[in-house]
């Protein structure tokens, strides 16, 4: 959270204007573009023409979420789009109370990519929806209720689930979830556990288990196998600088370190 608002605030810094900054993650919405696509090529590799399906994402910025908003709204028939997230609980609570408080500070869970108290892409659902909110987490306008719950089930997640659940699937499927998978999967559970819904379910895993060896071996017992990709990061050197998490310090750094484009 912290980092994400630094990074809308540079955005919207008029003297940082000359750098053309844009962001990796989904506060970029170049970056949901393409996440669009993976739903309708999962879905094209698994289900029959027109047959309805269940998507679990875990969500943490909603980034990979909202491709699926986008790709139902396009016309992928998704019948329910899941949304389990961790700890940071603040949106299965607004769909289950109708009101909106975003958890601040956010809380520090094992899935750590989404510890978010406060999703970017949260405005634009809302906005989907009808409503918005804006950075701060206040509500301006609330979005149509009745048909976000209709499209989409939130669950959270806490940790010693998520450890469960990744100690379950690897005794019933031979499969290594990492823990964002295992959020995603837990949700998943949930839901079908709800409703009885017996559509196809499609669940994004969203890093490889071998991102964290601990952990996993801490549960498994097991170190899982890198990937090729990874194989030669151990001998790569690393960089990291340290700096405040005030805008004043980080602009500064920004405005030492750029180059203005033209």
């Amino acid at each position: 959270d912290d980092c994400q608002n630094l990074v809308k605030e540079a955005f919207a810094d008029a003297e940082l204007a000359c750098f053309n900054l844009s962001s990796a993650n989904s506060i970029n919405f170049g970056r949901i573009l393409p996440q669009i696509v993976y739903y309708v090529y999962a879905y094209a590799q698994l289900a029959g023409a027109g047959e309805e399906v269940l998507v679990s994402v875990p969500s943490g910025n909603f980034g990979d979420a909202l491709g699926c908003e986008y790709a139902r709204r396009m016309g992928l028939p998704v019948a329910k789009l899941i949304m389990p997230t961790n700890e940071n609980d603040e949106f299965p609570v607004f769909l289950e109370t109708g009101k909106y408080q975003k958890v601040s500070p956010s809380r520090a869970c094992i899935s750590n990519a989404m510890n978010v108290g406060h999703p970017s892409n949260l405005a634009r659902f809302f906005e989907l929806y009808g409503g918005t909110v804006d950075r701060s987490g206040r509500v301006h306008r609330y979005p149509d209720l009745d048909q976000m719950r209709r499209h989409i089930f939130s669950v959270s997640v806490t940790d010693e689930q998520t450890r469960k659940m990744i100690k379950s699937v690897y005794e019933r499927y031979h499969v290594i979830l990492e823990q964002h998978g295992a959020v995603g999967w837990a949700g998943l559970e949930a839901y079908l556990q709800k409703t009885g819904d017996s559509r196809l379910a499609i669940c994004l895993e969203t890093a490889h288990p071998a991102k964290f060896p601990d952990e996993i071996k801490d549960l498994l017992g097991i170190e899982p196998e890198p990937p090729e990709s990874m194989k030669d990061l151990a001998r790569r050197d690393g960089s990291a600088i340290n700096i405040s998490k005030d805008f004043a310090s980080f602009k500064k750094y920004l405005q030492s370190h750029l180059k203005i484009r033209k």
